[in-house]
């Protein structure tokens, strides 16, 4: 279980940096000006939603296992798509 644990663990890490990165694609958004990229824009926020939609579900699925884990702080990821 100690494995598998500290498996988890690293696991979060990199999804906590992955979250940071989303964090900085989404405010890439705000330089959008130009009318004549929409397509390349209805593109990216196409692709943008497919990785968001992964990362709540990638959520759930690590504070599913914090729970089976016993761990006392389930950690909040109430922020993503906000």
């Amino acid at each position: 279980q100690d494995m598998f644990n500290k498996s988890m663990e690293t696991e979060q890490d990199a999804f906590g940096k992955h979250l940071l990165a989303l964090d900085a694609e989404a405010k890439t958004f705000a330089t959008y000006d130009n009318i004549k990229q929409v397509d390349k824009v209805a593109k990216h926020v196409a692709e943008f939603n497919a990785k968001l939609e992964k990362a709540k579900a990638d959520a759930m699925l690590y504070n599913t296992r914090e729970g089976l884990f016993g761990k006392d702080d389930i950690t909040d990821y109430d922020s993503i798509g906000k």
